[in-house]
């Protein structure tokens, strides 16, 4: 709840209605004390439904209450704006509508992967990819600079799971291993929902890597390789007077 941006909890509190897309009970009683007015959007969620369904039913609620006149705040875990398509589209939408639509930035669990793993992601770069994606268009990547693989414990699933998709992690390990050496370290990362808990972080090589615990919230961290040769001549441009 500290990592909410300024004004949140204005616009929180003042709400007609607070829609909430948020993964521990703990923050919805937070919700409710700003806000008695709270309203869980997890109910579009169903097994085997597909998300983008789940998602379109989302922005139609959210739609819906707009053209009532009420003044509408959602809340979702993480930055809203990353692995958020309905609160895109929800804002998009309201304000092709000429409704007025903002969002506020927040912490993203890829902050957190950053201030717990200690890296700065200035020196050496960083690539970031839905896992899936990234195997199914297979795009160029550098594999000198960082890579972020986000949800690898549901890679290739079009609806919400009740476990994680081994077979998935499986496939990703073994298409990079065809980029990095199979000793290249990487890091199977979660953020911890609570200021009081711990992240999990776990490291492995990429040949030992199979075994690693995955939840739904898992993301993949895989260090640079070896650092490219500077251009020499580049910098004798840069340095000329």
């Amino acid at each position: 709840m500290t990592d909410l941006a300024r004004g949140a909890r204005t616009h929180i509190r003042r709400a007609d209605i607070v829609l909430c897309l948020v993964t521990e009970r703990i923050t919805l009683l937070w919700l409710q004390r700003l806000n008695p007015n709270v309203e869980s959007l997890h109910r579009f969620y169903a097994r085997d439904k597909p998300r983008h369904r789940t998602y379109q039913e989302m922005v139609r609620h959210i739609l819906l209450l707009l053209r009532r006149g009420l003044e509408v705040c959602v809340v979702s875990y993480g930055h809203p704006g990353i692995f958020a398509d309905p609160m895109h589209a929800a804002i998009r939408k309201a304000r092709e509508e000429h409704f007025e639509a903002r969002m506020l930035p927040a912490v993203s669990s890829i902050d957190w992967l950053y201030a717990d793993l200690g890296i700065d992601p200035a020196t050496r770069g960083c690539q970031i990819h839905d896992a899936t994606e990234f195997l199914a268009y297979q795009p160029r990547f550098d594999p000198s600079a960082g890579l972020i693989l986000l949800q690898i414990g549901v890679i290739g699933e079009t609806s919400i799971p009740e476990q994680c998709n081994q077979r998935g992690f499986r496939v990703l390990l073994d298409y990079l291993s065809a980029a990095y050496n199979p000793r290249h370290e990487i890091v199977v990362y979660e953020a911890s929902h609570y200021a009081i808990a711990n992240p999990t972080i776990q490291r492995a090589p990429l040949q030992r890597a199979y075994g690693l615990t995955l939840s739904l919230a898992s993301t993949l961290y895989v260090p640079p390789k070896k650092r490219l040769p500077m251009k020499k001549a580049m910098v004798a441009k840069l340095c000329r007077p």
